[in-house]
């Protein structure tokens, strides 16, 4: 999370947590200076860093988005490391422009956090880029994270997953109250920016009777993005328990 101040009054104590803040922006900042100052900053066919999510810092443990652009796909055509430590499992739904990971475990900050640098290198064109980032220590949560086994049409004469039809999501550690699963849609739109659905304001159509912690039973939205005909869209599909990271898996959605 972002942390902005307009001024600090008189008297005001700053902390740590601010202070390593500022730090952070500043070493970033002076990243970014050099990287002009060599002409390195054009975008262009360069791979770049462009941001992270979460913006600034995260636990170990949890799913870390490097935003950027020009990197390679798959994404173990990308050499990633946190300082000395290579990542080598990349989520699904990563892309060109998207490299999503697990921030490995085996990085132990002390409480207050440790600042690191985080590299990509395209291993196709050899350009790299790196950015500094701040890795807090693990948050443990309760229970066991969501396993997704199998995604299949509720219809058993059906062999296709359709836009508004149910789909049977089956697997492990899925919340006991049905409207505590996170489920998500994620599609492409036509100038490739991602479309999650439900959008702000709808809700999905869960069937409690059929949903528990080991099987979901959900309909599939009805996405503008999946285009009408037999071409078969991906979709990622994405269930979240609490703050487990979340199972995902992708779909072949059509419309008809």
């Amino acid at each position: 999370m972002a942390i902005l101040y307009n001024s600090v009054k008189p008297g005001e104590v700053i902390t740590a947590d601010v202070m390593n803040y500022l730090l952070d922006q500043l070493n970033l900042m002076d990243q970014r200076v050099t990287k002009l100052e060599t002409g390195g900053s054009q975008v262009g066919q360069t791979t770049t860093i462009l941001g992270f999510d979460p913006p600034n810092q995260i636990p170990a443990g949890r799913v870390l988005s490097i935003k950027g652009a020009n990197f390679a796909f798959p994404p173990t055509d990308n050499a990633v490391t946190i300082d000395d430590t290579p990542i080598s499992v990349f989520r699904q739904d990563s892309t060109g422009s998207e490299l999503n990971f697990i921030v490995p475990t085996s990085i132990t900050p002390p409480p207050s956090g440790k600042n690191v640098t985080i590299t990509v290198r395209n291993k196709v064109t050899s350009q790299s880029f790196s950015a500094l980032y701040r890795i807090m220590p693990v948050v443990q949560a309760p229970g066991n994270p969501p396993v997704i086994t199998n995604v299949v049409p509720v219809d058993p004469n059906s062999p296709l997953i359709r836009i508004d039809q149910p789909l049977r999501i089956t697997g492990q550690n899925f919340a006991a109250t049905p409207a505590e699963n996170l489920i998500t849609f994620t599609v492409k739109s036509s100038t490739d920016q991602d479309v999650v659905y439900p959008k702000q304001g709808q809700t999905l159509t869960i069937d409690a009777i059929q949903t528990n912690t080991s099987q979901i039973v959900v309909k599939v939205p009805d996405m503008a993005e999946v285009p009408a005909g037999v071409n078969m869209t991906p979709v990622t599909l994405k269930i979240g328990v609490g703050a487990q990271v979340p199972a995902l898996r992708v779909i072949q959605v059509n419309r008809f």
